[in-house]
């Protein structure tokens, strides 16, 4: 698939998530828009199901150890050369219902939240939680504007997703929302899309992940509401 400076591209990371490979394929490729896949360590049949595909496979070092996610994402980011937006995805979070262009095209936000299908935020709690402790920002779905990547990037050493705080769940996604709402960006829940899947508040919520969250909002000096 060509490169189009003026296309949205995908960034997916995946790690074993062979059977979700055809659903997300299915789910994708009528959109034209190029696909990164990143397979993180895999030892399923994830590289030969993306052969059969039009898609740039990317692999991880094998010599990686424990929780990469940021990297991943990072990595997958490098290969999306001047995009006009990029949308990260997680191997098993396909969309399943609503209009996932539409939901990229109309967002009038630097970045866009995609909603799964068990998901305690809504469009308005998100919006109202924006800027404070409990940001709803999660990766497993979510689109920037080129334009808010680059603030990003300048803001974090050439980093998107930060990787010295991948290796708890959740801490990497909600101080980057801490970073894009400090950098006067602008953020929104989409409701035109849904993607597969559940996860549990409670993991981000805990007074472990907002300790480890403060010290980092210390350290870059980031400020919340």
């Amino acid at each position: 698939m060509k490169n189009n400076s003026n296309m949205t591209e995908i960034v997916i990371i995946a790690q074993n998530e062979a059977k979700h490979i055809r659903r997300m394929m299915d789910a994708l490729l009528p959109l034209h828009w190029r696909i990164h896949y990143v397979a993180d360590r895999c030892k399923d049949d994830t590289l030969k199901l993306l052969s059969r595909y039009d898609v740039d496979v990317v692999e991880t070092p094998a010599e990686l150890k424990g929780r990469q996610t940021s990297f991943a994402r990072n990595l997958g980011l490098s290969r999306c050369d001047g995009a006009s937006s990029v949308l990260f995805l997680d191997g098993d979070r396909y969309p399943v219902f609503g209009d996932l262009r539409s939901a990229i095209r109309c967002s009038c936000s630097d970045v866009t939240c995609l909603p799964i299908e068990y998901d305690f935020r809504t469009r308005e709690n998100f919006t109202m939680n924006y800027g404070r402790v409990i940001n709803g920002f999660y990766s497993c779905g979510i689109h920037f504007r080129r334009e808010a990547i680059d603030k990003i990037l300048a803001f974090q050493n050439g980093q998107l997703f930060n990787e010295d705080l991948q290796a708890d769940w959740g801490i990497e996604d909600t101080s980057l929302g801490d970073v894009a709402y400090h950098l006067g960006l602008t953020a929104e829940l989409s409701e035109m899309v849904t993607l597969r899947g559940a996860f549990e508040r409670s993991t981000v919520d805990s007074l472990d992940v907002i300790e480890k969250r403060l010290r980092f909002r210390d350290k870059l000096n980031v400020l919340w509401d």
